[in-house]
């Protein structure tokens, strides 16, 4: 009865009330304050569980008594809970801070080249920034913010003093010894048209490619992970070295073909061979090395129906289509707070656009970026603001770069020539060593880019297919019988197993059990379940499951039955029943008035 009323939507007023006229009469907080949150975890409410769990799994982050396999573990139990809903983000962020802190002790930056600086953020340095971008993404501006207020500090200074600190320092002693801006186990970023783009010309198969200003490494990372789970997509992820100044000009052409890339005299604006590169040569330019090429902003691109857009594009071959989201509110002081936020909404628009390729019968898409960034929370302090007209003549000055000459250096800067860093200019590069910025009225400051850290110089590309045939499957779930197949008891206890664990292509399930007569009458509670385990021992995939029988069963007693597992989300024109097993209903009914 209870669980029945819990999870019926016409019915969440009155439970609501009920289980606050509960938690006050039956003085549940003094329980909870006396025995501890882990007594409760399974208590699907009043409300104040979870409020007692999200505060003791909080202290645990803090005091690092409790694990992020832990609190994954404890979402498992909680997430048909009648209150979960409301307090799904914090126990996210929880996850994220304890894996946070994990990681950062696991994997150190012990690399001492560029190269092996480029593979081990690529391998561990990405994931411990994703774990802060999605900290914050729960966090920020959210319910109950102020519950993780102990939590936030933590991660921020595990992250700036535990993880950037001694990646920047790692990074900043690989680059001295490089002395130039070319590596050997990563493309350039100004090749980009000569391996990924050229083998398309003249082939007669077409080629998308999304630019997503500021899209980090990192980012694409978790994008290319969300992509795989989608049936007939098909998405891999690779890393490119971004040009320096990793600012949105230079990045921009060195995406277009190109044999010289140069600064213009006078300010920060590029050329390609030769020729100026704006926005409105982009297309010109893709052109003159196959007619067959085309320009689209994102915005048009999807506002296209499938018959327009087939028509767009069928005499094409490249099709370059800009998007914009994360740099235009990072780069604006006023919305720079909301960086991590418009991550999430790129992640939608281009999800977006990739069905609308699909839709124009594209199958090859190349994602990638004009440059990174680097952001953090809390606000630099001033001694982390460089004034950048002590060490020479500045001619063009940003937060991240400054364009001069006769520069001098110190531990707080990196110097490059144009000739080191692959370019023509006449000017000087001078660049922050670290997170710090040079002094510069009215920008922003937390959001940056332009400089040389791996956040803004590592540059994703996810080359991305739509496949013809269906490539996920859901995982299957079966039943372990125990030998005897009698129902003899008013809690019976049954084993549900997964047959594979979930991967990027098999796919998590949600699954209504319950076991049921002949005629469909439900004869035990109906459960929720989440089956989305990972692990390589069968005991890892599997599920524990105690089942209340209904009060009606006196009907079917000495009757077959069945425990069934309906698939949740199947069509209604589909049949939900993933498996079942046959039971003999054989349960002693006690006459009540046997002894009056």
């Amino acid at each position: 009865f209870f669980k029945n009323w819990m999870n019926n939507s016409r019915y969440k007023e009155s439970f609501d009330h009920f289980s606050r006229l509960f938690e006050e009469g039956s003085k549940v907080q003094e329980k909870l304050t006396l025995h501890g949150y882990e007594k409760f975890i399974d208590c699907k409410a009043p409300e104040c569980i979870d409020k007692e769990i999200v505060k003791g799994l909080a202290r645990g982050v803090e005091n690092k008594s409790v694990t992020s396999s832990k609190i994954k573990e404890i979402i498992a139990l909680r997430l048909y809970c009648f209150y979960f809903e409301g307090y799904k983000h914090l126990y996210d962020a929880l996850y994220q801070a304890a894996f946070l802190t994990e990681s950062v002790k696991l994997f150190p930056p012990n690399f001492t080249t560029a190269d092996e600086g480029f593979k081990y953020y690529s391998v561990s340095g990405a994931a411990i920034d994703t774990c802060y971008r999605k900290y914050y993404f729960s966090v920020k501006g959210r319910k109950h913010e102020g519950v993780l207020g102990a939590v936030t500090k933590i991660v921020e200074q595990t992250w700036l003093n535990n993880f950037l600190f001694p990646l920047e320092v790692a990074w900043k002693k690989a680059l001295e010894l490089q002395g130039k801006w070319s590596f050997s186990s990563i493309i350039m970023q100004n090749r980009f048209y000569q391996t990924y783009i050229q083998p398309f010309n003249g082939s007669e198969k077409r080629i998308f490619v999304v630019i997503s200003d500021a899209l980090r490494y990192e980012a694409a990372a978790e994008l290319t992970e969300r992509l795989v789970k989608n049936d007939k997509f098909e998405a891999k992820l690779e890393m490119i070295a971004g040009a320096v100044p990793s600012y949105t000009q230079l990045g921009m052409a060195a995406l277009l073909p190109n044999k010289d890339l140069q600064i213009i005299p006078g300010g920060d604006s590029v050329a390609i061979d030769g020729k100026p590169a704006s926005s409105g040569y982009r297309e010109a330019r893709l052109i003159e090395r196959n007619p067959r090429s085309r320009v689209f902003s994102a915005s048009e691109f999807v506002k296209m129906d499938s018959t327009e857009g087939r028509e767009a594009v069928k005499a094409l071959e490249v099709i370059y289509i800009y998007h914009n989201k994360i740099d235009s509110t990072g780069d604006d002081k006023t919305s720079e707070g909301d960086t991590f936020k418009a991550v999430e909404d790129a992640f939608e628009d281009i999800e977006n656009l990739l069905r609308r390729i699909a839709a124009f019968n594209g199958y090859n898409v190349l994602i990638t970026a004009d440059h990174g960034f680097h952001f953090q929370e809390s606000k630099l302090p001033d001694n982390e603001f460089i004034d950048a007209s002590i060490y020479g003549n500045v001619e063009v000055l940003k937060r991240r770069v400054a364009f001069g000459s006769n520069f001098n250096t110190d531990e707080k800067v990196i110097k490059m020539t144009a000739e080191q860093v692959g370019i023509t200019s006449t000017h000087e590069f001078l660049f922050p060593a670290g997170r710090a910025n040079f002094k510069l009225a009215g920008a922003g400051s937390r959001f940056v880019h332009g400089g040389l850290s791996l956040q803004e110089v590592a540059i994703p590309v996810i080359k991305f297919t739509k496949k013809r045939i269906t490539d996920t499957e859901l995982v299957g779930i079966a039943i372990i019988s125990k030998g005897s197949n009698n129902l003899t008891t008013n809690n019976p206890v049954f084993e549900l197993i997964q047959n594979k664990p979930v991967s990027q292509k098999v796919l998590e399930r949600e699954v209504v059990v319950g076991i049921y007569a002949p005629d469909g009458t439900l004869l035990s509670d109906e459960q929720t379940l989440l089956f989305n385990l990972q692990g390589n021992d069968a005991r890892q995939l599997l599920r524990v499951v105690r089942f209340v029988m209904r009060g009606d069963i006196s009907r079917y007693n000495n009757k077959r039955v069945a425990l069934m597992v309906k698939d949740k989300m199947v069509k209604p024109s589909e049949d939900p029943l993933i498996t079942r097993m046959d039971l003999f209903l054989n349960i002693p009914l006690a006459n009540d008035f046997d002894d009056f």
